[in-house]
């Protein structure tokens, strides 16, 4: 009668502490896709949802408890990427040890694989080289569809490549129609290169449809074949030449992205500060360290709302004017454009951008596509801008009927938090003169004054300045001191 509780006791310990010791790796918490199972699969520390609780695990080998059917099975897991795990399994559940049921699994058990849902893209790995490519095709070992040829074009991001492929009237089974490769994954298995991605067909598309397994061949100057499997698994894939569609990829030559040979570079005075902000932070203008490349992107917005800019021909470069005709590309569609910019000062450079991207690079900048008079100019400078002489320094009395009110309005109403500023004018009955005061406190330094509590309203640092020749106006770029954050709002004053 004793004896029975005890080593009941004693075996309840026992199974708690096999249950604690086995734990899947962190990294393999979350949710999974795997092609023929019509639900999300979620992983956690110690369970699987398709299969059960973790009970035991040695090394890649993890006896898993089925509590359904009150039995057991060994799975053989292997990570290849952060995104793709792959694993085989006994065909039955038994109430079994893992040696026993481990030593049932042969290599010719069929291989399962598990895609990351929600997974961080990846670049494409193909050997550094970069779209766009020209590419033949075959579906099913069916002649190889060369022409008209097929096109690949690059996206924004490194991580999408756009398949543009071409119907070939004499060969079956070949259709024009756009896919779209988003690449998530890459692993060797000796010498065999593997990726997975998601083609994205139409937007009905299943997760079934849209997954694909990859073998990547070596890249051989600048071509190279890949494979696509039939299905989102892996299942008979081990060479570049073989699969339920093949492709072999041939570099465009003389293309912005291989520019050694056209050396089209930005100018170098626009390039000096190879990150460039608007006046507001809306934009962000960015050159790549050999300028070739302008990358134009929004704060917090996500890299597959950037432009990329590459330099395709220079039409004309002064020492303060440039007009560049641009590969333009905007997430996965990509034309031709005109870019203009203008150095105003050192720190201050102006840029108008065409508003329709060419497909004909002859187009780009010709007068019906540039309205120069028409387009509008973005107004940049660096991201930390430091102070210089501000114009015309002297004191001036403000005209116009303007009080320390208008002023304070005029100047501070845009400052965060600046309705709350206990420092903020107060209106004065009568009003006050007005001034600006320019230089006088520091060469830097612009500020509006008031003669009503002889105090100051605002004041700014200046970091440039020029004068439109055509229109005899001067422009003053500066920002609010006391805010020298490099997020801090300019301001241009005319």
């Amino acid at each position: 009668m004793i004896v029975l509780p005890v080593f009941g006791l004693l075996i309840t310990v026992a199974v708690q502490r096999i249950h604690g010791e086995c734990q899947f790796p962190d990294q393999w918490s979350g949710r999974w896709f795997q092609s023929g199972v019509n639900h999300y699969i979620n992983i956690n520390s110690t369970s699987i949802t398709t299969k059960g609780e973790c009970v035991q695990n040695v090394s890649d080998k993890f006896l898993i408890e089925d509590r359904d059917e009150d039995c057991r099975r060994c799975l053989v897991i292997t990570e290849k990427h952060q995104n793709v795990i792959q694993y085989k399994e006994n065909a039955i559940c038994e109430k079994r040890s893992l040696d026993d049921l481990c030593g049932e699994i042969t290599s010719d058990a069929p291989l399962y694989s598990m895609f990351r849902v929600d997974a961080t893209p990846i670049p494409c790995p193909f050997d550094g080289l970069q779209a766009p490519f020209h590419f033949s095709y075959s579906r099913g070992g069916y002649t190889e569809c060369k022409s008209p040829v097929s096109k690949a074009d690059s996206c924004t991001s490194d991580s999408r490549l756009m398949l543009k492929f071409q119907a070939c009237p004499d060969v079956l089974n070949t259709e024009s129609t756009v896919e779209e490769l988003l690449c998530l994954a890459t692993w060797k298995d000796g010498s065999t290169k593997y990726m997975i991605g998601k083609l994205e067909h139409t937007p009905t598309s299943s997760d079934e449809d849209k997954y694909r397994c990859f073998v990547v061949g070596k890249s051989n100057g600048g071509s190279f074949e890949m494979a696509q499997s039939g299905d989102a698994t892996c299942n008979g894939m081990s060479s570049p030449t073989d699969g339920s569609r093949t492709m072999k990829f041939n570099r465009v030559e003389n293309h912005h992205h291989h520019g050694v040979g056209n050396g089209c570079r930005y100018p170098s005075w626009l390039t000096e500060h190879h990150t460039w902000h608007s006046l507001n932070h809306g934009h962000v203008y960015h050159f790549s360290p050999r300028n070739g490349t302008l990358r134009k992107s929004i704060p917090g917005a996500g890299p597959d709302h950037d432009i990329r800019a590459a330099c395709y021909r220079v039409l004309n470069n002064t020492d303060n004017k440039a007009t560049i005709v641009t590969h333009y590309t905007i997430g996965c569609q990509s034309g031709y454009a005109c870019m203009r910019f203008y150095r105003r000062d050192n720190q201050v450079v102006e840029v108008q951008e065409s508003e329709n991207p060419m497909e004909n690079s002859d187009d780009a900048c010709r007068p019906d596509n540039f309205h120069s008079q028409l387009l509008t100019y973005s107004t940049l400078v660096p991201p930390s801008p430091k102070g210089r002489d501000c114009p015309f320094a002297g004191r001036y009395e403000i005209s116009g009927g303007l009080n320390a009110e208008d002023v304070g309005k005029a100047l501070a109403a845009s400052r965060p938090g600046s309705e709350n500023n206990p420092d903020k004018p107060t209106p004065c009955n009568p009003p006050g003169k007005q001034y600006l005061t320019v230089g006088c406190n520091s060469p830097d330094t612009m500020e509006f004054q008031s003669e009503c509590g002889t105090k100051t309203v605002a004041a700014y640092t200046c970091y440039g300045h020029w004068k439109n020749e055509v229109t005899d106006v001067n422009y003053v770029i500066s920002t609010p001191q006391g805010r020298s954050a490099p997020n801090s709002r300019r301001y241009c004053f005319i």
